[in-house]
């Protein structure tokens, strides 16, 4: 199955309309009841079922009648999703875990590429305010933010990487 939005009569139809087109836009942020979706488009609820019976039918969202549950909520399809979905954010979004994961990378490799060791401040002996005592300790320091960033770019990077994954599927 492709990617491309079939162009039919009902296609042309469900998307003719600016509410269906709000309606889709709402459900691309999350899934929502007939009475959220009225709330938010000021319809009443009778209309906007209206709508969604058209998008239904056009085969863009998805109606979620769960037994045992007391609301009914709609989704988007595939269709759905490839219509109003917004490529360039999850473009930029996939990037941007990429961009924090190299610089992840590259914070790991100033940790261990990084001469120090808290034996090195150590040995210094008592702590005097002495040239090499001060760069022993930054050096030290500098280690372990570099750890640190690394650390966060790569929780960022996984955190990114899931949402994205997430919204695609």
């Amino acid at each position: 199955m492709s990617n491309e939005l079939e162009i039919d009569d009902k296609t042309v139809e469900a998307v003719s309309s600016g509410t269906r087109k709000n309606i889709l836009k709402y459900l691309n942020r999350r899934n929502m009841t007939v009475t959220e979706l009225s709330r938010e488009l000021d319809l009443s609820k009778s209309t906007v079922h209206e709508h969604l019976s058209k998008l239904l039918e056009a085969g863009f969202i998805n109606k979620l009648d769960r037994e045992g549950r007391k609301w009914v909520y709609y989704e988007l399809t595939k269709k759905g999703k490839n219509l109003v979905g917004n490529r360039v954010k999850n473009v930029l979004l996939f990037a941007s875990s990429i961009v924090a994961g190299v610089l992840g990378i590259q914070q790991l490799h100033s940790y261990f590429t990084t001469k120090r060791t808290m034996e090195d401040a150590v040995d210094i002996g008592p702590m005097t305010e002495t040239h090499e005592a001060t760069e022993t300790i930054t050096e030290v320091t500098n280690g372990n933010i570099h750890l640190a960033a690394a650390i966060i770019l790569f929780i960022v990077t996984a955190t990114l990487i899931l949402y994205y994954f997430k919204k695609v599927r």
